[in-house]
């Protein structure tokens, strides 16, 4: 082997290394600005049903509930429609 095939081996690695940190970064912007959307739509209506956010924020009802369910802060008080959305 030589330089010249190290150095190509190098640059895809970098290449790729460079792609992966990139799509990991803009994972955790678009998850901590969708808890946030989150959270502003409970303060907004404390009613909201998981649904209806998912309509609002063009994600789905399962995103939703799984950004909630690893947000320490959201609860949901009550049974279904009767219930409201508490933020401690």
């Amino acid at each position: 082997m030589n330089i010249r095939d190290l150095i190509g081996e190098a640059t895809e690695y970098d290449k790729k290394l460079e792609l992966d940190v990139t799509q990991d970064v803009t994972q955790d912007v678009n998850s901590n600005d969708l808890d946030t959307q989150i959270i502003y739509l409970i303060k907004k209506d404390d009613k909201i049903s998981t649904e209806q956010m998912s309509k609002i924020l063009e994600v789905s009802t399962r995103t939703i509930k799984r950004h909630i369910k690893e947000m320490n802060n959201i609860k949901y008080i009550g049974s279904g429609y009767s219930g409201h959305w508490e933020i401690l």
